[in-house]
């Protein structure tokens, strides 16, 4: 008995390595000099460096509360529009930074990879991580304008980490997907920059579902990050959630698996292109 389980056991562990990769994700180490060199990059020249981390966020939002609060703020919403604006950027600036910086890690990182191993996924993930550092600013705009001048008092609950774990595996998943194709051509990266604003005005980041008319609430709310967002309004504000959270849950989760499958599945070529 013990040697037909054995036997299984091993070919089990040979069905893995052949569908993951060796050497795919390194050390911490790897991790954090990644990190570095791709949130270097997103200031490589400035004179303000890491400053307009804060100048971008707060040029942003002063940009929509004028134009989108001046038409929503006053309408039958249970939050003010500020309020309602700067939990959709909380999340939204981890999705898009993310993806974006993500997205451009192999770039970034191949003539370092020339001459030192980088394992691919670790660079997708340090790309993702550097891509979300603008959610600093968002947090720090977020926490004054809720202890000083938000009239809505928060109710934080399980749903706003669940929303923030969700949203993470949604950009991990897409971007796994993306930096493989940004290796092979930079059209993925085009499609980024459209697909971005597209995913932006089809999410309730700017205005709320109800306020679409309903011939067309059917394209917000067959967004998956439509889902995310509200749960983490929910878990932030105790606002009326719809959804079934498992089945957001499920949804991401066979994401991740198909996105990480076709990730090892083309990750050999991918060395060689490096």
């Amino acid at each position: 008995m013990t040697i037909k389980s054995d036997n299984y056991l091993l070919k089990l562990v040979q069905i893995s390595q052949s569908i993951i990769p060796r050497n795919l994700f390194g050390t911490k180490r790897y991790f954090v000099f990644c990190f570095a060199r791709i949130a270097e990059r997103q200031f490589f020249r400035t004179y303000l460096g890491a400053s307009w981390i804060f100048i971008r966020v707060f040029f942003t939002f002063g940009t929509y509360a004028i134009l989108f609060g001046v038409i929503f703020e006053g309408r039958d919403t249970r939050i003010s529009y500020f309020d309602h604006l700067i939990s959709g950027m909380l999340l939204w600036s981890v999705f898009i930074g993310g993806l974006s910086w993500g997205t451009r890690s192999f770039e970034i990182l191949r003539n370092v990879r020339k001459k030192l191993f980088l394992p691919e996924l670790t660079m997708v993930l340090a790309g993702v991580a550097a891509g979300a550092i603008s959610i600093i600013p968002w947090t720090s705009l977020f926490l004054l304008y809720s202890f000083f001048a938000s009239e809505i008092s928060l109710e934080l609950n399980l749903h706003l980490l669940f929303a923030a774990v969700l949203v993470i595996i949604f950009v991990i998943s897409l971007t796994l997907v993306t930096s493989v194709l940004d290796a092979f051509g930079r059209d993925s990266r085009n499609f980024i920059s459209l697909f971005s604003s597209w995913f932006l005005f089809t999410t309730p980041v700017l205005y709320e579902v109800k306020h679409v008319p309903e011939v067309l609430q059917w394209i917000v709310l067959m967004n998956p990050l439509t889902s995310i967002l509200e749960l983490f309004r929910h878990g932030l504000y105790g606002s009326i959630y719809g959804d079934s959270v498992f089945d957001i849950g499920i949804f991401t989760l066979i994401l991740f698996i198909c996105c990480f499958l076709f990730f090892t599945r083309f990750v050999v070529l991918l060395r060689n292109s490096l």
